[in-house]
């Protein structure tokens, strides 16, 4: 029997639904040795993406910490995001608003250096984006 603790908080064996980053697993076994090992879960743009945007834009990236997402749909979605740090940390989110277009402003100055993910989910579809924060 093992024990998991993963960077996001999550104690289970398998992970599904991971928006792109770096996440960090320890296995514990019942002696007590653990293990820990890094996995990187990247992604990419889809036929969806380009079926639902006209506009995604996420800039200045990277970023000293004020940045803006511009995003123009197709047609009116529920649409959330939520910026989370390299841990899977959820840092800020945007409740769901039905809309065609969002521009929003990501302020991270009160955040420290390092990769960030801004996730769109759009109803139940989600799309990712890295920022990078530099001071």
């Amino acid at each position: 029997s093992f024990v998991y603790l993963w960077s996001n908080g999550a104690t289970t064996k398998d992970l599904m639904g991971l928006s792109g980053g770096t996440y960090t697993v320890t296995v514990t076994d019942l002696a007590g040795c653990t293990a820990t090992v890094t996995i990187v879960v990247n992604t990419t743009s889809s036929t969806a993406e380009t079926e639902l945007f006209e506009q995604f834009l996420l800039s200045p990236n990277p970023t000293n910490g004020l940045a803006s997402l511009s995003l123009k749909l197709r047609e009116a979605a529920a649409l959330r995001v939520e910026v989370r740090d390299v841990a899977g940390r959820l840092i800020w989110e945007n409740p769901s608003v039905q809309t065609d277009a969002l521009n929003l402003p990501i302020d991270l100055t009160q955040s420290p250096a390092g990769m960030y993910t801004i996730s769109v989910w759009v109803e139940n579809l989600v799309f990712v984006r890295k920022l990078a924060l530099v001071r």
